[in-house]
């Protein structure tokens, strides 16, 4: 396992979900936790994204 970068990196979170069975509020869930885990390291947040009902199976549309 690679160590994990330092306190004091840049990052951008990415949320998304693709069916009916999820609701955006499962994108805020998943920001939450991504936001929460990176806290906890240190790091700095630059940017946030988010897809809401796009497929990951293709890039057409996002």
């Amino acid at each position: 396992m690679s160590a994990l970068p330092p306190p004091g990196t840049r990052y951008a979170v990415y949320a998304r979900y693709s069916t009916g069975h999820q609701t955006f509020k499962s994108i805020e869930d998943q920001l939450t936790l991504c936001r929460a885990y990176a806290e906890r390291q240190g790091w700095v947040e630059v940017g946030a994204y988010h897809d809401a009902e796009r497929s990951g199976t293709t890039v057409i549309g996002r």
